[in-house]
């Protein structure tokens, strides 16, 4: 009898239960969210901070200039030529709108595949399978 006891508790204890509500369907990516999201899109709440340089060459013309970014505190930094210039982008005036305009470029072009997700309110795109490439047909 201990056995048989024995036996059908195993048995039973190994039974799976179903679960009584259904699984939510996970709702399909938007081609921009899938390009953000190979790019690190998921995991930008997690920066505290950016540091990064742009540069630019035209003939003999070397250009660069370097950010800080906190993005928490949305301070941002400029270090152009030795001079560094620090300033809050919730309080921009026209002292500082130039400078804050090549900070939004110079973002734009590093965060560009973030800016697909960013600017969805004003963003059309057209996806389009099995097409010939124009350049080499």
């Amino acid at each position: 009898i201990y056995l048989i006891l024995c036996l059908v508790f195993v048995l039973n204890s190994c039974k799976e239960e179903k679960s009584k509500t259904p699984d939510k369907p996970v709702e399909e990516l938007s081609i921009p969210e899938k390009i953000a999201n190979a790019h690190g899109y998921e995991n930008w709440n997690q920066i505290q901070s950016l540091k990064f340089t742009f540069n630019f060459d035209r003939d003999t013309v070397h250009f660069e200039r370097s950010w800080i970014w906190d993005i928490k505190n949305q301070e941002v930094s400029q270090i152009s030529s030795g001079d560094t210039i620090t300033y809050n982008r919730s309080a921009v005036d026209s002292t500082i709108a130039k400078v804050d305009a090549g900070f939004i470029n110079d973002k734009y072009w590093l965060l560009a595949p973030f800016n697909l997700v960013w600017d969805k309110s004003s963003l059309t795109y057209e996806h389009k399978m099995d097409v010939t490439a124009p350049i080499s047909k």
